[in-house]
């Protein structure tokens, strides 16, 4: 990404391609899928499809409202649960520990991205280490939420800010390791769709290894 700070509004779309890839080399039908960061809702939708049960949330009311209208549509044709909360991702109190099998999402991309106004936007910060900061506290108020051997899949391109690069993956996987996730891989898609992605995908396991 390439932005300029506060003065782009713009927002990126995840392409549901991707999350049915990631769904089928991770997951199965029946495995309960937490989200952290629900986006737009593609997540729940192709969860949906493949039969998982699935638990997001989302700081932004837009994005709930109209993703909790999508799960009235839908939630008549599977009988898995799905489920989209307003709140704030740092504390995913509403989720019991010890459920989840698997996560594919995108994280925020602090404030080069435009995601709504409620101050508990985690891009809402002035500094990029401080923002580094709030996707830690995210990554260790969900590593309870799931079963040991879960794979965390987070999808994820650097980031240029007013003329500056951020290694973000890197960043990314740094603060994971650092809340207790072990690494497990680095994805580079091609083809699959447009521009290439870096993914890494963590596994939750009985040590921590901060």
């Amino acid at each position: 990404f390439d932005g300029v700070g506060r003065e782009r509004r713009s927002l990126s779309i995840m392409p549901a391609e991707l999350v049915d890839f990631f769904i089928k080399y991770y997951a199965k039908a029946g495995d309960v899928y937490l989200d952290p960061f629900m986006g737009q809702g593609i997540q729940l939708q192709v969860a949906a499809l493949r039969g998982l049960e699935y638990h997001g949330y989302d700081i932004c009311e837009r994005f709930v409202e109209f993703i909790q209208h999508v799960c009235q549509k839908i939630q008549p044709t599977t009988a898995r649960p799905l489920r989209a909360t307003l709140g704030d991702s740092r504390h995913p109190d509403t989720i019991p520990d010890g459920i989840g099998d698997f996560s594919f999402h995108s994280p925020p991309y602090w404030d080069v991205e435009y995601y709504g106004d409620e101050p508990e936007q985690l891009g809402e910060v002035p500094t990029y280490a401080e923002f580094l900061a709030l996707i830690g506290e995210v990554a260790r108020a969900w590593l309870p939420k799931f079963k040991s051997g879960a794979f965390h899949v987070v999808n994820v391109h650097d980031l240029r800010r007013d003329g500056v690069f951020y290694c973000y993956h890197a960043d990314l996987l740094r603060e994971f390791v650092a809340a207790g996730w072990v690494a497990h891989d680095i994805w580079i898609i091609e083809n699959l769709v447009s521009g290439l992605s870096k993914m890494f995908a963590a596994r939750r396991v009985h040590q921590r290894v901060a």
